[in-house]
């Protein structure tokens, strides 16, 4: 499936406020947020186009890199490069650094996810996934999860959750894993292979298991035992950033860079949001959909 003009709308604009390409976008309660990793400035966008700063430039808990969204609490877990964790709350627009021991003494923290009231997080220099309790300043001391000694943890590169835990590796393989341990998961052939820098989307709302895959402008979409829906590619005229997927799954929300003409005064160029629809959730799964 490709999204062309018909199924993808322009809803907003972030470049009057982010001069950058967005490195993730994140979908919360009808608006669209992302980050500006060299200030902390986050900013907002309604499903109107509607484009504000939501935080000013926050000092103290170092530069944001990567996050995730707890829907339940309406906030966003933030990654930063000490490394570290910052809690941004979009009902009162607060980010604030978060208490965290990390197992090892230079953590190599890959990705983040959340379920319920615990974080998780995947740690490759203490090869394990680790899982912490919230507490009021942050989050409790981390205990293993993944109780496999032959799992793959130094490949991982993406983590979603929706009670189980799906793992995204570097190769395009994905795995499920059920209580710590690895379960069936047969992941259908999709061409070209998910590239390096993907990373995975889903929760315990979603039917579908969602693979958002920039370097090939795509998303990759499985059922949860890892059958091929389809994937679409996305707006093959432009950089894609990055992009999400609405709670209903009607809709996807991409972030991208407007490739500029050869005779373009400058670098600078503007950061576009974009609405593929449809998305996914179909009454029967499609015969899967192969780009080559």
């Amino acid at each position: 499936v490709r999204s062309d003009s018909a199924s993808t709308e322009t809803i907003g604009d972030f470049e009057s406020v982010l001069e950058s390409q967005p490195s993730r976008i994140f979908f919360v309660d009808d608006s669209v947020f992302t980050f500006n990793p060299d200030t902390n400035a986050v900013f907002s966008m309604t499903l109107e186009g509607e484009v504000s700063a939501a935080t000013d430039t926050t000092q103290g808990i170092g530069f944001t890199a990567d996050g995730t969204v707890h829907n339940t609490d309406k906030t966003i877990v933030l990654t930063t490069d000490q490394p570290g964790i910052a809690l941004f709350d979009t009902k009162d627009s607060s980010l604030q650094s978060q208490e965290i021991d990390f197992p090892s003494s230079k953590p190599a923290i890959v990705d983040v996810n959340v379920f319920g009231n615990r974080l998780y997080v995947a740690d490759t220099a203490a090869g394990n996934i680790f899982t912490y309790n919230k507490t009021l300043r942050g989050y409790s001391a981390g205990s293993p999860w993944i109780e496999s000694q032959d799992f793959p943890v130094s490949t991982i590169q993406s983590l979603a959750i929706d009670g189980n835990i799906y793992t995204l590796h570097s190769d395009g393989t994905i795995r499920k894993l059920f209580k710590g341990a690895p379960t069936d998961f047969s992941q259908e052939t999709v061409s070209p292979t998910i590239s390096n820098g993907s990373y995975l989307l889903t929760s315990d709302e979603y039917t579908n298991l969602y693979v958002i895959d920039p370097a090939n402008k795509r998303i990759v979409i499985y059922d949860k035992n890892g059958i091929l829906l389809r994937q679409v590619i996305v707006d093959v005229a432009q950089e894609f950033a990055d992009a999400t997927v609405s709670p209903a799954e009607d809709k996807a929300y991409q972030g991208s860079i407007t490739a500029p003409t050869i005779d373009a005064p400058g670098p600078s160029v503007p950061t576009r949001y974009t609405c593929a629809t449809p998305c996914a959730r179909p009454d029967t799964p499609p015969t899967p959909t192969r780009i080559p």
